[in-house]
């Protein structure tokens, strides 16, 4: 399992058109993944936290940010 954490005001909005075309191809390889959007600063951070606070191994693609 994949867990993608976007920011979908990357490159003003650029990084959300970016995803629509990932998200494509993911779902037409059949890729199992869950999408996080980011909302305010250091939203990616918390996110990541939350999604590796059981110390599991954990699949994380980050798009877009500063």
């Amino acid at each position: 399992m994949y867990h993608f954490i976007l920011n979908p005001s990357a490159r003003s909005g650029r990084g959300l058109l970016l995803w629509k075309k990932i998200e494509a191809e993911l779902t037409r390889e059949k890729v199992e993944y869950e999408t996080h959007f980011t909302d305010h600063r250091r939203h990616a951070t918390e996110i990541a936290s939350e999604l590796t606070r059981n110390g599991e191994e954990t699949t994380l693609v980050v798009l877009g940010g500063d």
